[in-house]
């Protein structure tokens, strides 16, 4: 799957990472028959800071985005960094007003 650099064929590694917004509320929704309630946990809302590795293609022909971030808890006491795939819609570049997907 991977080739001897560990890249899928056809992918494009970014080496430096770019600086990226990943758009945490369609990425990880909430169940819609879950009433909102504020309560301890993990804060998921809106756009997190974080840096893109590389993309990647999708065996029906899409894209993933190779991405990490920092999901932290909502009374921000606790944090981690998290590194997954995600689709690409949900990735855009970190600039000042940037609206530019991929």
């Amino acid at each position: 799957m991977f080739d001897s650099q560990g890249s899928l064929p056809g992918g494009r590694r970014f080496d430096p990472p770019l600086r990226v917004w990943i758009d945490l509320r369609a990425l990880l929704p909430r169940a819609k028959e879950v009433p909102f309630a504020a309560q301890p946990g993990l804060f998921v809302g809106g756009d997190a800071a974080g840096w893109l590795y590389g993309l990647y293609p999708r065996a029906d022909g899409g894209q993933l985005a190779w991405v990490a971030y920092r999901v932290g808890s909502a009374d921000g006491r606790l944090s981690c960094w998290v590194r997954h795939f995600a689709p690409v819609q949900l990735v855009r570049h970190r600039t000042v007003r940037s609206t530019r997907r991929w």
